[in-house]
């Protein structure tokens, strides 16, 4: 769960890439403007894709299989930003990917959460837990992220930023197997 939220806000590594990417791209500020407002859509259906995780399993996973789906939009988002991109569809596309990639995991990180928590006190120790994992990871690349931009150049700094998927990856596959050692000593203690 902390991985997620410690990727999100690790996202801002890209910020300074972004603006020199849409500057390469020629695109205005009102382009800019409405581009930010499709990216804010995938936030906004938040709820939906929390009661689609509930109610619609995936190959019978109600978690896994969602926070997979988030992973691989995230890492196409950025793929594709640090080596297709050329058009403003094409950049609007890609980091409409990477915006919604971020918001089914969050979803995720979210349920799981509250899945996790044994009473309210351990949740709202999770959540202060997560929004610090946030903090963290928004303040540990703040300034990295501009060095990268400056000099490596926008689209390595995407590059560089397909590592934060791939990190909720790793915390996902050492999560699942952790909880297979768990039912597997529960099993052998019965």
């Amino acid at each position: 769960v902390l991985a997620v939220y410690f990727a999100y806000g690790a996202s801002a590594l890209v910020g300074v890439a972004t603006v020199f990417l849409q500057k390469d791209l020629g695109l205005t500020p009102a382009e800019v403007a409405g581009i930010g407002f499709w990216l804010g859509l995938p936030w906004a259906s938040k709820m939906g894709v929390g009661v689609a995780s509930d109610r619609f399993p995936v190959f019978g996973s109600q978690r896994t299989a969602y926070l997979l789906l988030g992973i691989a939009c995230t890492l196409a988002g950025y793929g594709l930003m640090a080596t297709v991109v050329v058009t403003k569809g094409q950049y609007l596309s890609a980091m409409l990917l990477a915006a919604l990639g971020y918001m089914i995991q969050d979803v995720i990180a979210d349920a799981l959460s509250v899945e996790l928590a044994r009473d309210e006190e351990e949740l709202g120790q999770i959540q202060a837990l997560g929004r610090m994992a946030v903090l963290a990871g928004g303040i540990g690349v703040a300034y990295i992220g501009g060095l990268l931009a400056q000099h490596l150049g926008a689209r390595a700094v995407f590059g560089v930023a397909l590592a934060l998927p791939v990190l909720v990856l790793i915390a996902l596959a050492t999560w699942a197997g952790h909880g297979r050692q768990i039912a597997a000593a529960g099993a052998a203690a019965r």
